[in-house]
């Protein structure tokens, strides 16, 4: 066989490749995309966990944003279905036992979801693709739902009745008192005693303040004094 012919089966040959590497490509992505799309065309039964009850109650869901009813207590709640496209996790503030998960879900209209939500489950798994649902409650995440393995976490935002009087995780004021918590009582046996007890006792105490909103004033002006007393000393 000549160099020229040689040659030209090569160039054949690498051009068969590279055609059929991106077919393949081509055909992962096309499957990709269907799954999505089916799955956005169909309405599943899906057992849901109830972040009013906590238990598990069985909803027709399609993809995308929907408002439900707590069959116990009647509540409203929302969730999000979709499904996974990647999760991170990292530890949350020292001695919480706190982790803080990123999850980033794909949405019916193919745009991207991403949603923070902090957990003391020990461990949780979400893979690429799972199903997963994003349960809401006075507008709060408080449950994330593998509904492909059938698992679940419940929300530990830290500073519960903090988050509530002030209204987001966020606040300056939520802040200050993460830093104390943080740097003060974290460092003594007596204060990560407290710290415990405290993520014992808030929860229920956060709740009853989001049912009797008007509890919130009282809160607050305990909670103001108490920023107002941190601040100064720091300012010392």
């Amino acid at each position: 066989m000549s160099l020229t012919s040689k040659l030209s089966v090569c160039i054949i040959t690498r051009i068969d490749l590279y055609s059929a590497e991106f077919f393949v490509v081509a055909l992962v992505k096309i499957l990709s995309e269907w799954r999505i799309l089916s799955m956005n065309a169909i309405a599943t039964n899906v057992n849901v966990v109830c972040p009013v009850c906590l238990k598990q109650h069985i909803f027709a869901l399609s993809p995308g944003y929907s408002t439900l009813n707590c069959p116990k207590k009647g509540r409203a709640f929302d969730v999000l279905f979709a499904r996974t496209r990647a999760k991170n996790q990292h530890a949350g503030p020292r001695n919480s036992g706190i982790k803080v998960y990123q999850i980033r879900l794909i949405l019916p209209d193919r745009s991207e979801k991403l949603v923070e939500f902090r957990s003391k489950a020990t461990r949780f798994e979400l893979r690429a693709g799972d199903s997963a649902i994003v349960a809401y409650y006075n507008g709060k995440a408080k449950i994330v739902q593998n509904c492909t393995i059938h698992q679940f976490m419940v929300s530990a935002d830290g500073c519960f009745i903090a988050t509530a009087v002030y209204g987001s995780y966020d606040a300056d004021e939520v802040r200050i008192l993460r830093a104390f918590r943080d740097r003060q009582l974290a460092s003594s046996r007596m204060g990560r005693l407290l710290i415990r007890s405290y993520y014992v006792v808030s929860p229920p105490l956060a709740e009853m303040l989001e049912l009797f909103p008007s509890a919130k004033k009282p809160a607050k002006y305990v909670l103001d004094k108490i920023v107002s007393s941190l601040e100064t000393v720091k300012r010392r």
